[in-house]
């Protein structure tokens, strides 16, 4: 492994490094905002199909610290909610949906960022916790980069949205016109699953609200 050899290489690869360090504390800060603003959607779902002001909503989704049995009340609910009706379908895919996500939110708050540095080669990635006791290998998939993070934010952005279209098709009090309303019924008559089509209007939505916009 070949060393920088003078000051001026050296604060070069600090600078560099420190860089990519500020890129990764951004892109973990804006994770995590992404899927709290995911559970403030799911937090309004729940306030819908459980017939509560959100306010009251609030008060019993985030005190709930299990997120299998918060699922698992929301999709009964659901259920109640519209018995016998197509749209159990994308409540059903919705819930599979966000187990991953949760699982990954928890890497995204809990995991560490390394810095480490090979030769001329920089990589700053979240990794899992005591990563100092296994030997590295850059083949493990056990670390995420800046990149994996924006997928994840825009995961979370993509499921904030659905659930707030849906809230918006199925509620007597929406603001959207009558045939708006029927498109996006239309749509939460079958599952949904991430990513969708480029041409989907979910998928057209959420690029249009989101600068720059997402890949």
């Amino acid at each position: 492994m070949s060393e920088p050899t003078n000051k001026a290489a050296l604060d070069a690869l600090t600078e560099t490094s420190n860089e990519l360090y500020r890129e990764m504390q951004i892109a973990r800060a804006d994770a995590i905002q992404a899927y709290a603003n995911l559970e403030q959607a799911l937090c309004a779902l729940f306030a819908y199909v459980g017939g509560m002001t959100n306010r009251m909503a609030a008060t019993i989704f985030f005190r709930i610290s299990a997120f299998g049995s918060r699922r698992k009340i929301l999709e009964e609910l659901f259920r109640e909610k519209f018995r016998g009706a197509s749209l159990t379908e994308f409540i059903v895919s919705l819930m599979g949906s966000l187990g991953a996500v949760e699982q990954e939110r928890n890497e995204v708050v809990h995991w560490t960022i390394v810095t480490q540095i090979f030769g001329q080669t920089i990589k700053v990635r979240l990794h899992p916790p005591v990563f100092w006791s296994r030997p590295f290998d850059p083949q493990r998939g056990d670390h995420k980069d800046a990149e994996r993070l924006r997928i994840f934010t825009d995961k979370c952005h993509f499921w904030e949205l659905a659930c707030l279209k849906f809230i918006d098709a199925v509620n007597a009090l929406s603001p959207l016109d009558a045939v708006a309303r029927a498109a996006w019924l239309d749509i939460f008559q079958r599952p949904i699953f991430y990513p969708l089509p480029e041409d989907h209007l979910l998928w057209r939505t959420l690029r249009e609200l989101h600068s720059p916009p997402l890949p």
